[in-house]
């Protein structure tokens, strides 16, 4: 994997300016990122003008030479060189790229005139690097969502931290990624490593852009749920396949602002993934229930024995709080899904049941241990397989890609790259 990209330009002010800002919101996690020119100018606030438009700041950045970087630690040079009369900048032992941007500070004209320039080249770069990014993505990974109990997975070799900014705020907490069982894999703890987060706080948006911008292709939830039949018991590994959304206002969509997208959700769970995580809770002695509804509440109080009879009418077999919206965003996001979840007790369905969370955890704790043993064999036999949960948007989306403005392309990059062109056929199967 490349580990860095440097932009060089000749001042430092516009376009390599520019093309740093974006590539920081846009590029895999990961590869460094820095721009430099052979004749620092101080950054251009036409540059800075255009790219608040954006939602982007570089207000903040300095000009910078090439003696500031650290040439080792960039494998690629992608020169922004306009024309015959600017000295094209290249560095010894680097891979280098040429893209012919004029520099948009010598347009004449007007104010508003020049400004135009300006975006047509933000708009450039944005396009060259969002298809860079696509080129330099690492090797698919799949992905794991750690709910209560499950703040970390051990027996990731190699492991890092990685903290990825999303355009919907902050995930629950860095990723972390290693590999297991031969694959690459990217964790995530739902609730934050030292479980500060309600779940209706959970920001299930920047978890998922999150880790989609990290590589995820497939991506497996680790939900502890509350039983609503006698026949799945505490200790129990249930494989949902259907989910009744009982939250309330949690934001369920990466789409609005100009961009319409309508995904299927008839079936939202990947059932290839599943099975294989089925069969691996099978290899290792749980009893498994392959399908069963889960009905999300939005808590954080357990249900009343009301709700909970309730929830028992209209069909639900489990329940929990966390998988809705994330279900709904996994599909949007073009990533095949599953839900592992872990019985710890009856809710309060049953005349002498009462949910208490001390009884939770003592279940909780053999759950946890049980479910990352399933996980690492799970991966281990998984196979590639072209699954139709990474074409969601070959039918969902109604926007006509060529209408989509720059500011929509930049925030939902990692969810459009390969609807907008980018070319990353074969992702989850090789994941």
């Amino acid at each position: 994997m490349t580990r860095g990209v440097l932009f060089l330009c000749t001042g430092n002010a516009c376009r390599s300016q520019m093309a740093e800002g974006i590539a920081r919101a846009i590029m895999p996690p990961g590869v460094r990122i820095f721009s430099a020119g052979t004749k620092p100018k101080g950054v251009d606030t036409r540059a800075v003008q255009v790219m608040h438009e954006l939602g982007l700041d570089i207000a903040g950045h300095r000009s910078k030479a090439l003696d500031d970087a650290s040439i080792g630690e960039f494998d690629l040079v992608v020169a922004l060189c306009g024309d015959a009369a600017e000295h094209c900048p290249s560095v010894p032992g680097c891979q280098h790229e040429h893209w012919p941007i004029v520099d948009p500070a010598g347009a004449a004209g007007s104010e508003e005139q020049v400004l135009a320039e300006f975006r047509r080249v933000r708009d450039e770069l944005l396009k060259r690097i969002s298809e860079l990014a696509v080129r330099l993505a690492p090797e698919p990974a799949l992905g794991v969502i750690g709910g209560s109990g499950f703040y970390e997975l051990p027996g990731l070799s190699d492991a890092r931290r990685v903290a990825v900014s999303t355009p919907f705020g902050d995930a629950s907490g860095p990723l972390v990624e290693g590999r297991l069982a031969g694959r690459r894999v990217v964790f995530l703890a739902r609730h934050g490593e030292e479980h500060r987060l309600l779940p209706g706080e959970v920001n299930a948006r920047a978890n998922i852009y999150a880790l989609k911008r990290a590589g995820v292709a497939r991506l497996v939830s680790v939900s502890a749920v509350g039983s609503l039949r006698e026949e799945i018991a505490p200790g129990d590994v249930v494989l949902p396949n259907q989910f009744i959304d009982r939250t309330m206002g949690r934001p369920s969509t990466f789409f609005g602002q100009g961009v319409v997208a309508h995904a299927s959700l008839a079936d939202p769970v990947c059932r290839h993934l599943a099975s294989s995580i089925a069969s691996a809770a099978r290899e290792h002695g749980a009893r498994v229930h392959p399908q069963g509804t889960y009905v999300c509440i939005e808590g954080p109080q357990f249900s009343t024995r009301a709700e909970s009879a309730l929830s028992r009418s209209i069909g639900a077999d489990v329940v929990g709080m966390t998988n809705l919206p994330e279900a709904r965003l996994a599909r949007e996001a073009e990533l095949c899904y599953a839900t592992l979840a872990l019985p710890t007790d009856y809710d309060s369905w049953r005349p002498d049941d009462e949910v208490r969370v001390t009884d939770v955890l003592s279940v909780l704790m053999a759950n946890v241990a049980r479910a990352k043993a399933i996980l690492a064999s799970a991966f281990a036999s998984l196979t590639a397989n072209d699954c139709a949960c990474q074409h969601t948007l070959d039918a969902a989306l109604l926007t006509r890609p060529d209408s989509i403005d720059a500011a929509a392309r930049l925030r939902l990059h990692a969810v459009l790259a390969r609807r907008l062109g980018g070319d990353v056929k074969g992702i989850a199967g090789a994941a």
